[in-house]
């Protein structure tokens, strides 16, 4: 075997190890997110809940308006969690690595995603001293 055929070998076994480590991460960010969101599901369940059950104590008053009150919050409560939910399915199925637009791990090189994984968020860069006046 070859200087060259051996460097060829160890170049393409470096970029496979390289994707599965990639597709590795992907996986571990992928099930955080997922936990996440359940935990924060579970306080939207919880409060909506309470609210709900506040509003059937506020109905049993058997007072006209605090029926009609009970029902508009109930009705706008399920409606937003209707869209939540509606919502939070698309957005899954748009969310990287699962979108379309998201660059695929085979064309992303080792050294890219260093760059990607060291690099801080983007900010503004903060001034130092007085503002300027304006004219």
């Amino acid at each position: 075997m070859s200087d060259t055929e051996r460097d060829e070998r160890l170049k393409r076994l470096h970029e496979k190890s390289f994707i599965e480590g990639q597709q590795t991460e992907a996986h571990e960010v992928s099930a955080t997110r997922v936990e996440q969101r359940a935990q924060a599901t579970k306080k939207v369940i919880t409060a909506v809940s309470e609210v709900l059950d506040l509003t059937d104590e506020i109905a049993k008053d058997g007072n006209p308006q605090k029926k009609r009150l009970a029902e508009l919050i109930q009705k706008r409560i399920l409606g937003a969690v209707e869209q939540a939910s509606e919502d939070e399915g698309r957005e899954a199925l748009e969310a990287p690595p699962f979108s379309k637009e998201s660059p695929s791990l085979e064309t992303t090189s080792p050294e890219s995603s260093n760059a990607l994984h060291n690099s801080p968020p983007p900010s503004e860069p903060k001034k130092r001293g007085r503002p300027r006046k304006q004219p």
